[in-house]
Parts: C-alpha cells; sequence; structure tokens
C-alpha cells in the first residue's frame, strides 16, 4: 500500500572553505498506515501499530526539516557538525 513519500537533497555550495556549509532539506507527506518509525514525525511507541490501516489513512502528515550541517576536512578525516535544537 502507498503510504505517502519522502524527499530528501543536500545543497553544498561549489568551492571549498576551512568549513564548508550544507543544506539539508528534508520533506516528508505520509499518512497514517506508514508502519515506519522515523525520528521527523514523531512516532512514539507500538501503540501506533494497533490502528487499522483503512482507519490510519485518514490521518495525514507533512513535514518540512531544514538544517545547517558544516563540515571541515582535516589530516584525512571529514568532521560534520549538525546544530539541532533542543526541545524543552
Amino acid at each position: 500500500m502507498f503510504t505517502g513519500f519522502r524527499w530528501e537533497n543536500r545543497f553544498p555550495l561549489m568551492r571549498s572553505y576551512f568549513i564548508n556549509p550544507v543544506l539539508y532539506v528534508e520533506f516528508e507527506d505520509i499518512n497514517g498506515a506508514d508502519r515506519s518509525f522515523l525520528e521527523m514525525v514523531n512516532h512514539d511507541s507500538v501503540a501506533d501499530l494497533y490502528t487499522s490501516n483503512a482507519e490510519a489513512r485518514a490521518e495525514k502528515e507533512q513535514a518540512l526539516e531544514l538544517k545547517l550541517i558544516l563540515s571541515s576536512n582535516t589530516h584525512g578525516w571529514n568532521i560534520s557538525e549538525n546544530f539541532m535544537p533542543r526541545n524543552h
């Protein structure tokens, strides 16, 4: 059963710098019948699996996520930094 789609991409700058910025974009359009557990859509427990597919398909979710990822190349290593806001 088709439950939706997820698209993600990274957009780096064309030149190399000491710290390289990359824009990460992710878009998701799914319905509640999706049985995968993804961090982005906040599935919390196995109890999400108890509803029937017919009922769950009525529930629609869309999410957009943007991140700035910074990376550096040093001594043969690539070090990436991903800043995430803290939820209180």
